[in-house]
């Protein structure tokens, strides 16, 4: 008899493991699909957040798990110039002062501001769902100050930055932390709309505490124990064959069936081979680089912190002509970097900035290995712009492609988008991951 499960969750990271454990607590047929590769895969770099209501629902209090927040959002600039923000407003409202920052008296303002345009946000989007009716949404539309904020979420980022901010370094800091999930420049239209997110309290990035086990681990005991199937294997195909349930093929000739087949973010969906309109650059032609750094010695941490969160970049016109080059099928340089250092000494570096193929001669060609190459090798070399002990200090390192057009996916065949559902880039993954999953199976 073949499996049915009102959901099947693809990816084994702390999203994906949240939303699976929630709505199997919720009573519904909950699977999760991962590789084998997935299951090994380390965990110990940061993750956004997990929001109060994901871990009251989980019951995380019982398993002894201590999150541990990341105690800044640095930037580091050239000629030894660097800005940082704080989950605490006044906190960083003192520290802009300190670095002679004029805007530190607006700080609190924008901060305020954003959290409100995250309610009208909200406000819309509940207000626009069939279930509340026309009535309720044309009285949201009479709302001038609504609709003025959702005029300001549609514009671009930089303009935003700029109805608040003079201080080019502190735009260019707020832009990289924001924008370097998704990969974006800045200059689009729509951008504006990853402001909100980025400074709410759930998007604040954590890790546990050095010596305990990881929360992941300790969510793949709590999907078991909350009744997910922990299905082992990779994705081949998923197709409608009749009625309300999809059927989805995995490596090993087994077959399953399902309403909804959810993936946490475009990473996930990368990983299995499945191509999205989701993936990190509006285009959809991006591909992320993950870097591994171990080292022979601990190296002094840049701003002396190591457990901050350091994005490498110079000004926003960096990261739109980053974003361009990547849209455009060619490698930026340099490359916009995020990196940190885990409990356990690496340093690990990412960039979202590489293009999903590369465009020479009006012709696209897939990534080669000397592609990967150069781009480890232009990774290490803005580290060290900052870090100068940095490339002797490198005792071996490992680069991860996901997205790149190299031949590795495995799928054989995968249904239309609209078969599927994959969250985008959050910066609060886990807790949107739980809402998505919850209003797509009706427990919203």
């Amino acid at each position: 008899m073949v499996a049915a499960y009102d959901l099947l969750v693809v990816g084994g990271d702390e999203a994906s493991l949240c939303a699976a454990a929630c709505a199997a607590r919720s009573g519904a047929r909950v699977g999760l699909l991962r590789s084998r590769r997935e299951a090994k895969r380390r965990a110990d770099a940061s993750i956004c957040a997990v929001p109060n209501f994901v871990w009251r629902r989980l019951d995380l209090q019982d398993f002894g798990i201590k999150l541990e927040p990341v105690s800044a959002r640095v930037t580091l600039m050239t000629e030894d110039q660097s800005v940082a923000t704080y989950a605490s407003p006044r906190a960083t409202d003192d520290a802009l002062a300190r670095n002679g920052s004029e805007d530190h008296l607006l700080w609190q303002s924008f901060v305020g501001d954003m959290a409100q345009l995250k309610q009208a946000s909200s406000a819309a989007n509940g207000s626009a769902s069939p279930k509340n009716g026309v009535k309720t949404f044309t009285a949201f539309l009479a709302d001038r100050r609504q609709l003025s904020a959702l005029g300001q979420l549609s514009g671009s980022c930089t303009d935003l930055l700029d109805d608040y901010f003079s201080d080019p370094k502190l735009k260019t800091h707020v832009a990289a932390h924001a924008l370097g999930v998704a990969g974006l420049g800045g200059r689009e239209l729509g951008t504006a709309s990853v402001l909100p997110e980025f400074l709410d309290e759930s998007a604040w990035r954590v890790r546990v505490g050095e010596g305990q086990s990881s929360l992941r681990t300790t969510l793949e005991t709590i999907c078991e124990e909350s009744g997910v199937t922990m299905i082992e294997g990779a994705l081949q195909l998923v197709s409608i064959e009749s009625g309300k349930y999809k059927t989805v093929e995995i490596s090993g000739g087994e077959t399953l069936k399902a309403r909804v087949v959810f993936f946490a973010s475009p990473e996930a969906a990368v990983l299995a081979g499945v191509e999205t309109p989701f993936l990190s650059l509006p285009t959809g032609r991006s591909a992320t680089a993950i870097m591994r750094f171990k080292l022979k010695k601990p190296l002094p941490p840049p701003a002396a912190d190591e457990t901050a969160m350091f994005q490498i970049v110079d000004s926003i016109k960096e990261l739109q002509e980053a974003r361009d080059c990547a849209v455009n099928g060619q490698l930026p340089d340099p490359l916009p970097i995020e990196f940190e250092f885990a409990n356990n000494g690496d340093l690990i570096a990412q960039t979202k900035y590489c293009p999903k193929a590369f465009k020479e001669e009006n012709e696209w060609r897939d990534w080669t290995g000397q592609d990967r190459q150069i781009v480890a090798a232009r990774i290490l070399k803005r580290l060290a712009s900052r870090m100068p002990d940095m490339t002797d200090a490198v005792k071996k390192s490992k680069i991860t492609m996901l997205g790149a057009d190299d031949g590795e996916n495995s799928v054989s065949a995968i249904a239309p988008p609209d078969l599927i559902l994959v969250q985008p880039d959050r910066h609060n993954a886990i807790g949107a991951a739980v809402h998505m999953v919850d209003e797509v199976l009706g427990y919203e």
